[in-house]
């Protein structure tokens, strides 16, 4: 799993951020098993994986397989710790020796790549092209403007209103004809959720947002599917703290769910689900009262959309924060959610069938 906030700041600085990047997943996942494995179509009571090879029954199922982007800011080439390390240490490196560097995209992360180059490397161009008339365009006119001028002190170009149209080995050409030249492009237009398996069985609830969830983080139709993080069909803001109400709401509900199934066989009324808020999907999770953009050395934070402000302190709550909830998930026992009975822990899964030599290539390894 990995800290993505921390990815953007390890491009110009690796060192930095790597040992806070990634978290091993036998540190958080308790009594069960992990499968290091691409999961090729999900139906609503198994998975099937290893090319149609393997498949794993399940009860309960929690979709969480997050967004890629363009670039290796996050992609889905190889997951595997060693390979994302060694991937960053290379993209610090193309970057390093870099001359011209151009970003596109002027959303949180775009806009974040381009200070944090800026300041790690002064001696590199950087220009950053954004397709709307403003930066981070969700938010107030107010936002855009302090962020312009901050990444305009730190010598980065700025284009707005403006498509990259042609590209031709390290030359491009945006919709007004200018032409640029890049040493290395970072493409940071948004996530793309990774839905892929869903077509199969669920192409009914999928848009380009991702897969639709109800407020209890159901699929639709589906009471033993849930859904959380990026993959989501919710609001824009793809955020730590919208990710962690997900998990702590869809580890609550299988939990209640479970409950329910007991209380059933005894002709008891069920529990109700717990809801990670109210109104349509894509209002299921509020947008941030409360962002930080890192801007090289200068945090400023966003409160409401609109009032931004700088602090020293700032950026180092941001990472404070972001380190905070990956540690969260390495605590197993820990009462989380609203209810005073509710406790998320491992629960030992269903014995999958055995593979055969030659016929699964599916890895395993044994979580005690």
């Amino acid at each position: 799993m990995e800290n993505i906030p921390r990815v953007v700041g390890s491009l110009s600085n690796p060192h930095a951020h790597l040992a806070s990047m990634i978290l091993p997943h036998e540190s958080y996942v308790n009594n069960g098993k992990v499968y290091i494995e691409c999961v090729d179509a999900l139906y609503p009571d198994h998975a099937v994986l290893a090319g149609g090879t393997f498949k794993i029954p399940f009860d309960y199922c929690a979709i969480a397989t997050g967004s890629e982007y363009g670039s290796n800011i996050k992609n889905a080439d190889n997951v595997t710790a060693s390979y994302r390390l060694h991937k960053l240490q290379f993209e610090h490196e193309r970057l390093r020796l870099a001359r011209s560097v151009l970003v596109v995209g002027g959303g949180q992360v775009g806009v974040e790549i381009a200070g944090q180059i800026r300041t790690q490397f002064p001696d590199k161009q950087v220009h950053l092209v954004e397709a709307n008339s403003r930066l981070l365009r969700h938010n107030h006119s107010a936002v855009h403007y302090r962020v312009l001028a901050e990444l305009e002190k730190l010598g980065v170009q700025v284009t707005l209103n403006q498509r990259l149209t042609h590209v031709h080995f390290n030359k491009f050409m945006d919709s007004a004809g200018h032409g640029y030249e890049a040493d290395v492009v970072f493409m940071s237009t948004g996530p793309v959720p990774r839905v892929e398996f869903l077509k199969p069985h669920f192409p009914h609830l999928i848009s380009r947002r991702g897969v639709q969830v109800e407020p209890t983080m159901q699929l639709p139709g589906y009471p033993s599917l849930f859904a959380g993080g990026d993959v989501t069909d919710v609001c824009p803001d793809k955020t730590v703290v919208n990710a962690e109400r997900a998990a702590i709401t869809i580890a609550n509900n299988i939990m209640v769910a479970h409950k329910n199934k007991l209380r059933s066989a005894k002709g008891q009324p069920p529990l109700p689900l717990f809801t990670a808020g109210h109104g349509p999907t894509r209002a299921l999770m509020p947008t941030s009262a409360i962002r930080v953009i890192a801007l090289g050395k200068v945090g400023l934070c966003v409160i409401n959309g609109w009032f931004v402000f700088s602090h020293p302190k700032l950026l180092e709550w941001k990472w404070a924060f972001a380190d905070g909830a990956i540690r969260r998930l390495q605590l197993p026992g820990d009462p989380i959610g609203s209810r005073t009975d509710s406790w998320v822990r491992g629960v030992a899964p269903k014995p999958p069938p055995t593979c055969q030599d030659g016929v699964c290539r599916c890895q395993m390894v044994e979580v005690p």
